[in-house]
């Protein structure tokens, strides 16, 4: 693996983590709470984030008829953005409901 991809796994690595650290102490209910009808709940956003990045690794080196090819660095790079838009998403979804004796 080139060293120049090695930065952006470890970026998409330590937001996973972050993402998946800020959800382990909601309960179940806030993990499937909508918002608001036909707002994505927590949960249904972490599996769109992850079937998303499969998608993403699945389309390095894919040509696209207008973009032309997409990379392996491009991917990543497409797939951290995702990852970062969604847990500012779930973020801010967790600030409504803290954590018990927080």
């Amino acid at each position: 693996m080139p060293r120049s991809l090695h930065p952006l796994i470890q970026a998409l690595d330590n937001q996973r983590g972050a993402l998946l650290d800020g959800l382990e102490a909601l309960d179940v209910a806030v993990l499937q709470a909508k918002p608001r009808p036909g707002a994505w709940s927590i949960l249904e956003m972490v599996e769109h984030v992850v079937v998303a990045e499969e998608e993403a690794l699945d389309q390095a080196f894919f040509t696209h008829p207008v973009a032309g090819p997409i990379t392996l660095p491009q991917a990543l790079r497409m797939d951290l953005l995702h990852l970062q838009i969604h847990s500012r998403q779930i973020a801010k979804l967790r600030l409504q409901h803290p954590r018990p004796n927080a």
